[in-house]
């Protein structure tokens, strides 16, 4: 049987002088190691392609990873046999910290410093030192400085390279912006996450900024922070469809003073209504007074928690941990309810046993069932316009169906007020919704609802009218467009109320016409039926249709890029509270921000496919 010949000799060529072997891309004779012929290796060629021929090495490693095979019993044989000291120094020597293979050991560890949230210091800890140099004793860790200097650096400009490429090649750009500030220092960061939908008609979203924020959050300054942002990207003001942000009055300002359009969260609105709902009603308060009580004693004392575990195994309850309320979070309140109400039990017989602890009444504890009944559609609500493909399209149609979810005449017996009071805070809160163009012509250009939410006529007629104004100023490109795999589909409803008031409006509007001013185009998009709105995705439909109706299509991509809430730059944050720790407490804040958006990228990539595509995360990854 013939031996099988090395694939390193497919970058070589044997000299006359059997110890030396040609490099055939620069012709240098390589030493092949030895005196004879069995001491000769290819450790010094191999060595010559990864120091002379970067991507030759590359080559050679991957075709000889795709041709490993059992070794013959002769090479099993001398590899038994003693090395030459020249191999064997190689084998041993250092690596420069230049070297190719070094710099790739150290941008992986510089990676996982970043996607991890390690601190810095990790790559001087002795532990971490000695697995690399078990791993590989050629490598020598760089410093600390080292990777703050060089390393972390290069990863963020080579990310920011890639992703300004991406969002300068698209038109309109929607963003998300909120303020952040640290526990454990003085820090505090501002965000800007910018949202658009690409060709192939797939929702995207990168992490452009977390600048820190040295001095007082007034709107002026907010507003020359942003547009310092949006400077560094050169994004053009014209370019912005809108910025989306809480409802504090500085950010408010800041918009106002950098001319950004702007839209206040919907979760954040939604947050201030139940609050208002919550707070008009003295029973109410009583009982979520009593609620925070029962709550805070089992998570104050390990020995009550303990015992309230024991009692639920005893009566075959969940062992469920009673919710605690959260003041920034108004669904907390109702997970604390539903919490308390699945527990009723286990609190009856811990409190005839212990009797230290509140207990509430069965008139209460009915109460409590009525208020968990009239939130629980909201929180449905927040959960839904929370979802990484949730566009601001759903804000109208969403506000008409809790307003007449809220309307219906059911036992709210005991709980009125605050039912009332709800209602009265979601109309004058969005009040002249329907009229802000960024969100009537969304709402229109998304198939679930196009203009069956309207609240009359006169509103729907001005919204056509507007659009077809849009449809006159946008040129139509009518090259078939690239078809990509469709993202995921957005969280159905599930909340039969809900769902029986989708029905009920959609019924209302079926047998309206579109005006008869109407182009064809729009008078045939609005005359098909819209799609199912607990699973139909808006994306996907126009990804299908966009040769079908080319100029609305144009604009959806502009309307739909839009999310509802401010959520994206909050999650950005909720990983940024991993970035300062109290080994991290005196990091700078030019490095927090390159590690912050470091991290973010990869978060967006690990949880979710919509929120950051595939081919981005490839482009992102590809600069590592």
């Amino acid at each position: 049987m013939a031996k099988k010949r090395s694939v390193i000799w497919e970058y070589f060529t044997e000299d006359e002088d059997t110890k030396f072997a040609v490099c055939n891309d620069c012709g240098t004779k390589v030493p092949r190691g030895g005196s004879s012929t069995k001491g000769y290796t290819p450790t010094n060629l191999v060595h010559h392609l990864s120091s002379k021929h970067v991507e030759l090495h590359t080559e050679y490693l991957e075709k000889k990873s795709s041709k490993v095979a059992p070794a013959p019993k002769e090479t099993r044989k001398r590899s038994l046999q003693q090395l030459s000291l020249e191999a064997t120094e190689m084998r041993t020597k250092l690596w420069d910290i230049n070297d190719p293979k070094a710099q790739r050991i150290t941008r992986r560890v510089g990676e996982m410093v970043a996607i991890d949230c390690h601190p810095l210091s990790v790559v001087e800890d002795v532990g971490f030192r000695r697995v690399l140099n078990a791993l590989e004793p050629r490598y020598s860790c760089p410093s600390r400085k080292y990777y703050t200097d060089t390393i972390i650096p290069k990863i963020f400009s080579g990310m920011k390279d890639e992703v300004g490429k991406l969002i300068n090649s698209e038109g309109s750009i929607s963003f998300t912006t909120d303020i952040w500030s640290c526990s454990v220092n003085d820090t505090s960061l501002l965000s800007l996450t910018a949202h658009w939908i690409n060709t192939s008609f797939e929702k995207q979203s990168a992490v452009l900024h977390a600048q820190s924020l040295e001095m007082a959050h007034t709107g002026e300054y907010i507003a020359s922070c942003i547009s310092t942002m949006l400077d560094k990207w050169d994004i053009s003001r014209d370019r912005v469809h809108l910025v989306l942000s809480d409802n504090a009055s500085n950010m408010v300002k800041a918009m106002q003073d950098a001319s950004l359009p702007h839209f206040g969260c919907f979760a954040h609105s939604l947050q201030l209504v139940v609050k208002d709902g919550l707070l008009s009603q003295r029973a109410i308060a009583d009982i979520t007074a009593v609620c925070k009580s029962i709550v805070g004693h089992f998570h104050h004392s390990s020995i009550a928690s303990h015992n309230l575990t024991r009692i639920q195994q005893s009566l075959g309850i969940p062992q469920h941990k009673l919710k605690q309320e959260v003041a920034t979070r108004w669904n907390s309140t109702l997970y604390m309810y539903q919490s308390v109400l699945e527990q009723k039990m286990t609190l009856a017989a811990y409190s005839a046993e212990n009797g230290s602890i509140q207990q509430l009444s069965a008139h209460q504890l009915g109460l409590v069932k009525k208020c968990v009944d009239i939130l629980s559609p909201i929180e449905e609500v927040t959960h839904f316009i929370s979802a990484k493909l949730a566009s601001i399209s759903i804000v109208i149609p969403y506000i008409r169906v809790l307003t007449r979810t809220l309307e219906k005449n059911e036992d709210d017996g005991g709980v009125r007020t605050m039912k009332g009071q709800i209602l009265h805070s979601l109309k004058s809160r969005f009040a002249g919704i329907e009229e802000k163009e960024q969100l009537a012509l969304a709402t229109m250009l998304d198939p679930r609802f196009k203009d069956k939410f309207f609240g009359g006529n006169i509103i729907k007629a001005a919204t056509k009218e507007k659009l077809l104004e849009k449809m006159a100023s946008v040129t139509v490109d009518m090259q078939p467009l690239p078809d990509s795999t469709a993202p995921k589909r957005l969280c159905p409803l599930k909340n039969p109320v809900l769902l029986d008031v989708f029905s009920e409006i959609i019924a209302d509007s079926s047998e309206d016409t579109p005006d008869s001013s109407a182009t064809s185009e729009l008078e045939k998009y609005l005359s098909d039926p819209v799609i199912d709105y607990k699973t139909g995705d808006p994306y996907k439909w126009w990804g299908q249709h966009k040769t079908e109706f080319p100029n609305l299509a144009i604009l959806a991509k502009r309307f739909l890029c839009a999310p509802a809430t401010s959520v994206p730059s909050e999650r950005l944050f909720s990983a940024a509270g991993d970035l300062y720790d109290e080994k991290r407490n005196r990091m700078l804040p030019h490095l927090s921000e390159e590690l912050d958006l470091t991290l973010s990228l990869h978060i967006l990539y690990r949880l979710s496919f919509q929120i950051f595509s595939h081919n981005i995360v490839i482009l992102f990854y590809s600069t590592f």
